[in-house]
């Protein structure tokens, strides 16, 4: 059975400075079951996102990938190739 999910990702955390933060979110999925991954929706963010001065819910930016079918096996990852290491609230939801 099919189900469709979206990857939803909190980036207040992030900063700009003399080096960014840079987060790359991507979502993979198999074709047939047992077939390599295939990259489906590639995100790609630098520096600060939302207002991290703000307080509670001001502050938030959730950024969400686009709807993604999966009937067999599908992988999430968030790679951060620049700036200090952060620590980013998520999840994977299904609609």
């Amino acid at each position: 059975m099919t189900k469709v999910c979206v990857l939803e990702v909190n980036l207040q955390n992030m900063v700009d400075g003399t080096t960014p933060d840079e987060v790359i979110l991507r979502v993979y999925d198999d074709v047939l079951t047992g077939d390599a991954d295939v990259l489906l929706w590639i995100g790609h963010y630098v520096g600060k996102q939302g207002d991290a001065a703000a307080t509670g819910a001001f502050g938030e930016c959730i950024v969400m990938s686009d709807p993604i079918p999966i009937a067999f096996s599908t992988k999430f990852t968030l790679t951060q190739s620049a700036g200090t290491s952060r620590t980013f609230k998520w999840s994977v939801r299904s609609v």
